[in-house]
């Protein structure tokens, strides 16, 4: 009875990486069921040139490969290309691994490149690979180029009458929604829950300082933060870090031996005591504030996640594409609420945010609920 090696070869999986796979797979199966007939099941997504055939690196890999080196230790090999049958007595002396040299590629060049350091985790970029979530991630990464070039942090035109915390606060938030996306495209999903997480707290604090009338919670929480890092400075730059923040209090009326009181018995968020009228705020207390009370479960859900503080996040994380879409549906909901902060008067954004939640809706709908 012959040992079946399957194996499907994903849109992003070039040639050295599958032909590497298929390797190890034939030596596992040996070591598993030493020198039963293995007969190889390849099947391949996409990989297709413009007259609709394969690209030319999966037709080398299935003619040079497969058929060229990898046959002699098969029983047979069935792919999309082609299947045949082993005319020899099956090999089991396997080689131990692959070492691939392109000559033009590598002359001269004794430096390694940063991408040789990453590790791929294909279990969690296997949703990403399916035709219709990549379609929609194709136009989320149109969405977000288009929200850079708009952003007064890339266009000067925009810049006016913007102030300048909402300047900085604005090109922070294109920055962390640019690296939530690419984090997400590669499979880095418990760095997309911490990321959402920061995203969900600035989306509040924005809320925040915008139902502020005064306009001086703003300068409460700059001066919060400037505490913060005099705090961790070493004693001499502590010192000089302390007066510069005694000069900003002063000058944007913030009582600093009051703040220095209040941080002292309400931790990080005591800035907000006026807001509140006490020291100790929680971020359901912002939420129930601003009438999200599912803001406060979702950042519950993103926290759990990153902590593992649930059975679901150490048993099985990433084992289900429900799962999975349940990151990306989170981080693209207070993606769109966020840009709707940043960017209120440009209505063809807004126009899109609508057809691309409409979308991701649907993409549920197909990838979930099936």
């Amino acid at each position: 009875m012959a040992v079946a090696i399957y194996h499907r070869v994903m849109r992003r999986e070039g040639f050295e990486e599958t032909a590497k796979t298929l390797l190890q797979l034939v030596r596992d199966a040996q070591k598993k069921m030493p020198d039963e007939p293995r007969d190889l099941y390849l099947d391949i997504d996409d990989h297709r040139n413009e007259a609709g055939g394969f690209d030319s690196e999966m037709v080398e890999l299935q003619r040079e490969f497969v058929l060229g080196f990898l046959m002699p230790f098969l029983n047979e090999a069935h792919m999309p290309l082609v299947s045949v049958s082993n005319p020899h007595e099956q090999s089991n002396e396997i080689p131990d691994k692959l070492v691939f040299f392109n000559f033009d590629e590598n002359k001269g060049n004794e430096s390694n490149e940063l991408a040789s350091l990453y590790i791929k985790n294909l279990s969690n970029t296997e949703f990403v690979s399916e035709k219709p979530v990549y379609a929609y991630l194709t136009q989320v990464s149109d969405f977000l180029v288009e929200l850079q070039s708009i952003h007064p942090m890339y266009s000067s035109k925009n810049a006016e009458g913007v102030p300048e915390w909402r300047f900085y606060w604005h090109s922070y938030l294109v920055d962390l929604m640019t690296e939530l996306f690419n984090g997400f495209v590669l499979g880095n999903l418990i760095s997309v829950s911490a990321m959402t997480r920061t995203l969900i707290e600035s989306y509040a604090y924005i809320r925040l300082f915008d139902k502020d009338v005064e306009g001086r919670l703003v300068y409460r929480w700059y001066a919060s933060a400037l505490f913060t890092v005099a705090k961790k400075a070493s004693d001499q730059d502590g010192a000089k870090e302390l007066e510069l923040l005694k000069e900003y209090c002063d000058s944007v009326g913030v009582s600093y031996e009051e703040m220095k009181k209040d941080r002292r018995k309400g931790g990080d968020n005591a800035w907000l005591k006026p807001l509140f009228g006490k020291q100790r705020i929680s971020f359901r207390d912002i939420c129930d504030h601003l009438v999200e009370q599912d803001m406060a479960d979702d950042y519950l859900r993103a926290n759990s996640f990153v902590h593992a503080q649930d059975a679901s996040t150490k048993t099985s994380p990433f084992t289900y594409f429900a799962t999975i879409y349940g990151k990306l549906y989170l981080m693209m909901d207070y993606i769109f609420k966020v840009v709707n902060l940043l960017i209120p008067a440009e209505e063809a954004m807004q126009e899109r945010i609508v057809e691309l939640r409409e979308e991701l809706y649907m993409l549920g709908e197909k990838m979930v609920r099936q």
